[in-house]
């Protein structure tokens, strides 16, 4: 059809896959800082929780746990109702939307006067931030071949790691030493600032969004309004009725909704490690203030030497994943042999810190937890080989996993509510020993 618009040759500059090696990497580069502090806006408040809370009043351990929860369950929502603007508006102009809401919710927090006004800014922070990672490793897959999609998807992972690290390690010092408040100002400052170059630099990576600039733009040339392009953007009502096309797509197919359980009950159980650490290493060694930073180490340190060991093998497993649809019996392998190591980390972490055994044994034995988790789905993201296998089975498209993490994400905010009551009715040994047992069997 002589009217279809669409790039002008196999090395058309305009499209982004024929960018230059510079140009492409900087725009990965400039993805790191929103993915980057997404990651740390919410670890940053996991282990200072009851601090902060016990500042406004609040003692309530429910409420302490909601309020670092409403960060993912914001995220839950952020992606039903933002993620799939992109597909209208393009990538672009949705992560300049989050570098402008997201700093400006945290600075919202920083000034919150009462625990109501906290919880609701920590709501607004997820709903902005949700989207990060995978715009960025939607761009990541616009830009570079199988290979070299699969190593800038990594390298978002690893920034992704290092912020719930740096964030899970530093939010009690930052608090214990500075005032509750700069624990928002640091991230409403780190993306704010870093996030600036992005405004100049930052260039649009969707086909679809690219293609229907330039029919408009040869439309206004040639007056001829026939012009359309082959891969043109959709209007909102369709878009949103695609998301719950998804859903009802993805569950239809037991192989999926196996990978999603699994996922969803291991982050989630993850998250409830995260939001009662504190909680466990007062009560049982009387840890509290900056102390809690070293009580995180033993987590944080696993979940980024795994995420470097295993990134080397994201690249190259994220081109044959795509290149062939011979995933599935790698993937629940790897999933069957990874999942002791949870267990194990969970009892003994559990265990070793209901017996008051010397403190660096539960801090060691949480090094485990997430290290089986990396390796159960062989990705520096301890959901990110399932979202692979979900875009190969599915479609390439990698906004059609939406359903895979937002079953996650509502997994990650409700399962961490039960923590607290959870160590409080049984033991902190027997409630991670429950724990274990439960990412066992599923």
């Amino acid at each position: 059809n002589g009217n279809r618009v669409g790039w002008d040759a196999e090395d058309d500059p305009e499209n982004p896959k024929n960018w230059s090696f510079w140009t492409k990497w900087l725009q990965i580069c400039l993805l790191i800082v929103p993915v980057f502090t997404s990651s740390f806006g919410f670890t940053v408040m996991a282990g200072p929780a009851a601090e902060i809370m016990g500042t406004l009043r609040v003692h309530n351990s429910q409420l302490v746990t909601f309020a670092i929860t409403a960060y993912t369950l914001g995220q839950f929502f952020g992606q039903l109702i933002i993620l799939p603007l992109h597909r209208k508006y393009g990538i672009r102009n949705v992560l300049l939307l989050h570098l402008v809401l997201f700093p400006t919710a945290n600075i919202c927090c920083a000034l919150s006067q009462n625990a109501g006004m906290l919880i609701s800014f920590r709501f607004l922070s997820g709903l902005t931030s949700t989207f990060s990672f995978l715009l960025g490793y939607e761009a990541s897959i616009e830009m570079f071949d199988a290979y070299a999609m699969g190593l800038g998807g990594g390298i978002l992972a690893i920034s992704a790691t290092i912020g719930t690290t740096v964030g899970l390690v530093s939010g009690s010092f930052l608090v214990a030493r500075l005032g509750w408040q700069w624990a928002f100002w640091i991230t409403a400052i780190t993306s704010g600032g870093f996030g600036l170059p992005s405004v100049f630099l930052l260039r649009e990576t969707s086909k679809k969004v690219l293609l229907t600039r330039k029919a408009i733009r040869l439309r206004k040339e040639t007056f001829n309004q026939a012009l359309y392009a082959e891969v043109a953007t959709e209007k909102l009502t369709r878009l949103y009725q695609g998301v719950w096309d998804t859903y009802s797509q993805h569950l239809s197919k037991p192989s999926l909704v196996i990978l999603y359980i699994h996922s969803a009950t291991f982050q989630g159980s993850i998250h409830l490690i995260y939001t009662t650490l504190g909680y466990v290493f007062l009560q049982q060694y009387s840890l509290a203030g900056s102390h809690i930073s070293v009580a995180a180490t033993g987590i944080a340190v696993s979940i980024t030497i795994s995420a470097f060991l295993l990134s080397p093998f994201t690249a190259s497993s994220s081109a044959w994943t795509i290149q062939t649809r011979a995933l599935y019996a790698k993937v629940i392998g790897s999933l069957m042999m990874a999942t002791l190591c949870e267990v194990s980390g969970f009892i003994t972490y559990g265990w070793t810190a209901e017996y008051h055994i010397d403190k660096i044994l539960p801090i060691l034995s949480l090094s485990l937890i997430p290290l089986g988790g990396q390796v159960s789905v062989s990705c520096p993201s301890p959901y990110f080989r399932c979202t692979i296998f979900v875009v190969d089975l599915v479609s390439k498209e990698p906004t059609r996993y939406i359903a895979h993490d937002t079953i996650r994400l509502l997994f990650c905010a409700v399962l961490p509510l039960g923590g607290i009551p959870l160590y409080r009715s049984i033991g902190v040994g027997w409630g991670n020993t429950l724990l274990g047992l439960l990412n066992l069997f599923l």
